[in-house]
């Protein structure tokens, strides 16, 4: 089962490769991942997928609060939120519509959400 971290602050050099080595000397790095887009607070931030919960805690312990290049990191585990699902007006045929219940895709796949929908 692989585990997520998440990283905050990270420094403005750091490249995707950089945060994979400095998460590999700690257990073993899956996916390491740098997006485009700042915090609220304008800081960088990344992920680190681990092979193994153990690792990520490991990871965690050792590099929360670490100094890295200038920059206080704080680490801990990636906490996901779940996408609401809504009600939808979906026209039938002509001027009739019908209200429907559009599900989560993550949650329940593809193939229940297309027939929530159809």
């Amino acid at each position: 089962m692989t585990t997520t971290v998440f990283m905050n602050n990270l420094p403005e050099k750091m490249h995707w490769k950089g945060l994979w080595a400095t998460f590999a000397h700690h257990g073993d790095v899956s996916d390491a991942f740098i997006p485009m887009k700042r915090s609220k607070s304008g800081k960088r931030f990344g992920f680190v997928r681990f092979a193994s919960p153990a690792d990520a805690d490991r990871a965690i312990s050792r590099l929360n609060g670490f100094t890295l290049n200038g920059y206080k990191v704080s680490v801990f585990r990636a906490k996901y939120r779940s996408r609401t699902s809504f009600w939808r007006k979906v026209s039938t045929n002509g001027n009739r519509t019908k209200t429907i219940y559009q599900p989560d895709k993550q949650q329940t796949g593809l193939a229940k959400h297309r027939q929530a929908i159809f």
